[in-house]
């Protein structure tokens, strides 16, 4: 919207008035009751439009009519920019929480819960140095012997099984199961074996080594939030609100854009848009 508004200096145009008179008093009628003066008359012809192009939403004034200074002349449709706002406002909030968290530095609760890590991880550790128990070593032998007296059993009835199969006595589907059934039972006494190795060998040093490692970072975990955050984090913070209000304050703008205010008071001499039509920058 480009709109001619006419501004009229009443001060200056009461003191060319008072000026002329003195210059112009010896010109008086004969009855005093009129005084014949000249002069100039100072008129403000500005032009107002919009920095930027959109859709009229609404003007606000009329041909004609008297306006005020800083007073409303017309408003684009600013809806997607009113939602930057948001978005940047947002921006800016979440900022300042992360930043002020980092300001209190670390919550007692954080700085238990390391600690507990660390108990945790070091317990670890103690225990695959320590070697497996006498009790464990003993209930894995106990497995291991009741596994190869189930396998001998098992075995025996196959075997048996097996003999009349040839015989045309028992049927395939027996011979099958007692296979299945044997074939469990060595299986179950391979791993009960297993777990007795590993029982009477020991943690393997590989298990130790991840487990230290493991103490090592929960050691530097609670030394990290005992410390606090460090100072170059703080500064990216700050650097990161300041970063968000800049972008607010440039979208506030944009939308600050979106309303147009007469720069003087003065008269509406014309209006060349109506609701709803796009505009340009300077457009008459």
């Amino acid at each position: 919207m480009k709109a001619r508004i006419i501004f009229i200096a009443v001060p200056l145009l009461i003191a060319v008035a008072g000026a002329c008179y003195f210059e112009s008093k010896g010109h008086a009628s004969a009855n005093g009751d009129t005084i014949q003066v000249s002069g100039n008359i100072e008129v403000t012809d500005a032009e107002v439009s919009f920095k930027m192009p959109g859709r009229m939403q609404s003007r606000k004034v009329s041909e004609g009519e008297r306006i005020e200074k800083d007073q409303v002349v017309a408003v684009l449709d600013c809806s997607e920019l009113e939602r930057q706002v948001g978005v940047r406002a947002a921006d800016v909030e979440a900022a300042e929480a992360v930043l002020a968290e980092l300001e209190a530095g670390t919550r007692p609760e954080q700085i238990r819960q390391a600690e507990a890590n660390v108990e945790a991880a070091q317990a670890a550790l103690n225990e695959l140095l320590a070697g497996a128990r006498p009790q464990e070593l003993e209930a894995a032998r106990s497995d291991v012997k009741a596994a190869q007296a189930e396998a001998d059993r098992v075995t025996a009835d196959f075997e048996r099984v097996n003999n009349l199969f040839e015989k045309n006595v028992v049927s395939a589907q027996m011979r099958d199961s007692a296979r299945a059934a044997h074939d469990v039972a060595v299986s179950r006494l391979k791993v009960a074996q297993e777990r007795l190795a590993l029982a009477v060998e020991g943690p393997r040093k590989e298990s130790i080594e991840r487990a230290r490692a493991m103490l090592r970072q929960a050691d530097e975990q609670l030394a990290l939030a005992k410390e606090g955050p460090r100072k170059e984090t703080i500064d990216q913070a700050r650097a990161r609100v300041k970063q968000a209000k800049e972008g607010l304050a440039a979208a506030q703008i944009q939308l600050d854009n979106g309303t147009l205010k007469s720069p003087l008071a003065g008269v509406v001499l014309s209006d060349n848009v109506e609701d709803g039509e796009y505009v340009t920058p300077g457009m008459p």
